[in-house]
């Protein structure tokens, strides 16, 4: 039961933090990062659903791009950072070689 207290506790100290740090910092770039790269994943599954034996290089490459530029981003905030440690694992839970090039 302490341990419970002591984890909500917790969570509600880091998201004061958090929003304390969005406040000054602006909005954490790993989010717009994020996006950009499911939006490219989005391009690319339609192309492939459009005609699945059509490799859809410049997607892809935008794609890949995304993940690299995703990759190079560093939080500003903790809900960044706890965001960007989630879409890894969501990515290469998919795509186990996603970032070992970058």
């Amino acid at each position: 039961m302490i341990m419970l207290f002591g984890t909500a506790a917790m969570t509600a100290t880091v998201t004061s933090v958090d929003k304390l740090a969005t406040a000054f910092a602006g909005p954490d770039p790993v989010h717009a990062a994020i996006q950009k790269c499911r939006d490219a994943k989005l391009i690319l599954d339609a192309a492939h659903a459009k005609d699945p034996d059509v490799y859809a290089e410049e997607l892809a490459d935008a794609l890949w791009d995304a993940y690299d530029s995703f990759a190079r981003t560093v939080p500003a905030t903790l809900a960044g950072l706890v965001a960007r440690r989630a879409f890894i694992k969501e990515v290469t839970d998919r795509t186990p070689d996603a970032f070992e090039t970058v």
